[in-house]
Formats: structure tokens, sequence, C-alpha cells
């Protein structure tokens, strides 16, 4: 797996929670898409990445602003996870176009389980999947860090999780999370 735009004080030695140690290669610029991969980005970047990506694609944000600016630009087999702050017309963006997405608030109320078995269950054709983490899922939803990891555990099942970006200043997160996918 290859790391890319890695902070410089990212650790690259990590051990998962097997015990196995877990190796990230030393960051790079140019994502090939092809092989495995994990990136920190920003906006902007994670919307360029994610039109290139081939396959599914799961947002988790608590703004939908990425995932209108992908809808917008035809990137299909994508999902929205955790979105909590949308305006009135994104709203109505999502729902006019039928793009599926999972808030914070049927979270709460249906379950972790149910919404992560919809999310699988939209998924689960996808050879290639993409996941990018918006920090904001946690920082503002109030989803926390182990409800981010329960997603993660279960979605890495499918086996078809290819790379995973990060849109994120908590480095410590980002790195359990690569070790729990790669």
């Amino acid at each position: 797996m290859k790391l890319y735009n890695a902070p410089i004080d990212v650790q690259i030695q990590h051990f998962n929670e097997s015990g196995s140690k877990v190796t990230f290669e030393p960051a790079t610029s140019v994502i090939d898409d092809k092989e495995s991969f994990a990136a920190f980005v920003s906006e902007t970047e994670a919307a360029e990445l994610c039109k290139k990506i081939k396959g599914g694609i799961i947002v988790f944000d608590a703004h939908p602003k990425l995932f209108i600016r992908l809808a917008e630009n035809n990137v299909k087999n994508t999902l929205l996870v955790g979105v909590q702050h949308w305006t009135y017309g994104e709203y109505l963006f999502l729902r006019t176009n039928n793009l599926y997405f999972y808030p914070l608030r049927e979270i709460s109320i249906d379950g972790k389980a149910d919404v992560c078995d919809a999310v699988m269950s939209a998924v689960k054709d996808a050879d290639r999947l993409h996941v990018h983490i918006n920090e904001s899922v946690m920082d503002e939803t109030g989803m926390s860090a182990r409800d981010l990891l329960y997603f993660i555990h279960r979605i890495r099942l499918l086996k078809s999780i290819k790379s995973i970006s990060f849109q994120c200043g908590n480095i410590s997160l980002a790195v359990k999370i690569m070790s729990e996918l790669f």
C-alpha cells in the first residue's frame, strides 16, 4: 500500500489490533488509482481524487458539499454517511437526484448496525471500493471514532476496499483506520 501526501509527523509503522506490524511506504504526490493507497487530501484534492476512482465510493462527511460535487460530475455508485449540516437547497438536490445518503439522525434512530447493513448492501457488487473520511463526521455530528471504526470493520468484510482518503488533522486516528483496513 502506498501513502500519499502524508504530513511529516505521520507514523510510518503501526501495530494493528491483532499485533501485526503495518508499514506505510514513503509519501509521494502522484496517486495511481489502480493500486491500494491511503491519501491525506484537502477538499479540492478529495473531489479530484474521487472523480478518478473506478468503482464505488463511500463518503463519511457531515456536509454534503463533496458528495454533491461528485454527483454534478456524474460520479456514480457514491454513498454519503453521517451528513447533518445541509441547506434546504442541498437537501432538495440530494432528494431530487435520487442520491443515497444516510444522515446522522437515521443512524441514531435506526441504529448503526441497520444503516451499516444498508450501506454494505448498496456497495456489495463493487469490485473496487474507495472510502473517503472527512473529520467533520466526528467533530460536528457526534459520531464517535468507535462508531466510525464499527462502519470500517463491517465494510471491510466486503473485501473490496482498495483505497482510502482522509480530510483531517487527526493523524493518529487516520493511521489507526489505515491499519484496520489494510
